[in-house]
């Protein structure tokens, strides 16, 4: 029963997708390119699998797919499939489409919720503009009474990190006092050693 809710939880954290990978990268590229050329009417739904280990494993075919992406986003803002995968591998942008605003629009930050799509893309975005976003919302986690339920502890942790770190390297002066606050109350020490590396950081880049 628990591993059906932690498969039900990643797949909820992730745009749907599902297929056929006996083609490899190279289908799930034309896919994309017919869908971008209106050759098809249906977004493409790939396997992750087919993206990661197709795909992803090779630069031409990571041009045709942000190539075919760009299209399909200049069309349809919400294609969160495109928005997903294209940060993945590595773009800030597709054609004028900001992927950082893309990510606020369209995906939901949550921090318990397992793998949240929001949360990693601006990890991977490592942008300076996610952290008053992900500070915000560590704020409103706080006051969720999912934060001290020990089914969400983990989640929860994750998150912290993952915004931590975004200070540790973006950060100002007064997220490194918002930091300091919160680590009089937090006991995983995982989380204040992380709060200490980042206080160092923001510190040494803000003199």
């Amino acid at each position: 029963m628990r591993c059906l809710v932690i498969l039900v939880l990643v797949l909820a954290a992730r745009p749907a997708w599902a297929g056929d990978c006996s083609g490899g990268g190279p289908d799930v590229v034309r896919d994309f390119e017919a869908f971008a050329r209106g050759r098809t009417k249906t977004a493409p739904l790939p396997d992750h699998l087919c993206v990661e280990q197709g795909v992803m494993e090779d630069p031409k075919l990571i041009k045709r797919f942000l190539a075919a992406c760009e299209t399909i986003v200049a069309r349809d803002p919400k294609g969160s499939t495109c928005i997903y995968w294209s940060i993945e591998m590595g773009a800030k942008k597709l054609g004028t489409v900001d992927l950082f605003d893309a990510v606020t629009a369209n995906f939901t930050l949550d921090a318990f919720l397992y793998q949240n799509a929001a949360m990693t893309r601006y990890g991977l975005l490592d942008d300076a503009r996610a952290v008053p976003i992900m500070r915000a919302h560590w704020v409103t986690a706080n006051a969720d009474k999912r934060a001290t339920q020990s089914r969400h502890q983990h989640n929860f942790t994750v998150f912290r990190h993952a915004a931590i770190t975004l200070m540790r390297d973006h950060g100002t002066a007064d997220d490194a006092a918002f930091l300091t606050e919160q680590a009089k109350t937090i006991k995983d020490r995982g989380i204040k050693r992380a709060i200490t590396r980042a206080l160092a950081a923001i510190e040494k880049r803000t003199k």
